[in-house]
This record gives C-alpha cells, sequence and structure tokens, in this order.
C-alpha cells in the first residue's frame, strides 16, 4: 500500500512519524513523509520517500506570536488564539503540497497539526484516512485536556475514578 505521512512542527513532532513511516515500511509498505525542509537528513537513513512542505518551525517559534503563544502557559483559548495566528501563514501552502503529495496515496496519516491545516480536505474519495495523534487531545480518567488542564475533577473523563 502506498501511504502518505504528514508530519508538521519541530523535530519532537516529525520523529515519531518517521517511527511510524519506517514500521510501516518494514511490513510492506511504501511511504512518503511529507514535513519540513529541515527534516530530510533525519529521515535519509531509514529510507523513506520525502516530500517537502511549507515553513521552517525554528524560524516559527522564535516569532512574536511564538512567544506570545508561550506566555500564554495555562491558558489554553490564548494558546490556541496565538497558535492559529502562528500557523495562518503555513496553511494555504501546506494545502497545495497536500493535494500533491497525496496524489498518488492509497493512505494518508495526518499529524494533528497537518488535520489543523486542513489537509484533510485534500483527500480524494476512495482514499483512507486517519489522524495519528501524539498525545490525547480530549480528557481521560488519567489525563486532563490538554486545552483545559484546569476544568473540575468531577466533569467526566477528566482523571474521575470510575470506581468512586
Amino acid at each position: 500500500m502506498r501511504n502518505t505521512l504528514l508530519a508538521v512542527g519541530s523535530r519532537g513532532d516529525v520523529q515519531p512519524y518517521i517511527a511510524l513511516g519506517a514500521g510501516l515500511q518494514a511490513a510492506g509498505h511504501q511511504v512518503r513523509l511529507a514535513t519540513h525542509d529541515i527534516f530530510a537528513p533525519i529521515i535519509a537513513p531509514y529510507g523513506l520517500e520525502f516530500f517537502p512542505t511549507a515553513g521552517n518551525p525554528r524560524d516559527l517559534l522564535e516569532s512574536d506570536v511564538a512567544q506570545a503563544m508561550l506566555a500564554a502557559g495555562g491558558n489554553p483559548l490564548g494558546f490556541l488564539r496565538n497558535f492559529s495566528r502562528l500557523l495562518e501563514p503555513w496553511i494555504r501552502q501546506m494545502y497545495a503540497d497536500a493535494v500533491r503529495v497525496y496524489a498518488d496515496a492509497e493512505a494518508v496519516i495526518l499529524s494533528g497539526v497537518g488535520l489543523l491545516a486542513g489537509t484533510d480536505l485534500a483527500i480524494a474519495p476512495g482514499q483512507h484516512a486517519g489522524v495519528a495523534l501524539l498525545q490525547p487531545i480530549t480528557p481521560t480518567r488519567a489525563f486532563a485536556s490538554p486545552f483545559f488542564p484546569d476544568a473540575p475533577r468531577w466533569l467526566p473523563g477528566r482523571g474521575a475514578s470510575t470506581t468512586g
């Protein structure tokens, strides 16, 4: 099967998709990893096909908007507002890249940021698609939502014990 993985972000965001791609390749699948140019050297040793996408995460993280996002700390709405402003310059180019990179894929696996950028809209009818998230985005019994970590413990799934 021809798989395309889209990983957007820092090295910590991309490295797990390299491992996923290597595992898929070891199982006999063809794998293309679409991510930022700066990660091509760490992808090459795994023999995965590389497809460059927009942006340099290092430049992005050094911007004033990124600093405001990080300064938001425990304010999830402030974080998300600045995060969306941070990604805005990439979104159009990432969508254009996605249309090209998914063209011959049978299966597409998106990172969380790839999904947020709307690249799921570039997936053609009949292609298999999924999202591989690196952390929970909704609350679990063990962990709060990373977006609302201070939500009351009595909320369903907010770390409350199922045994009382």
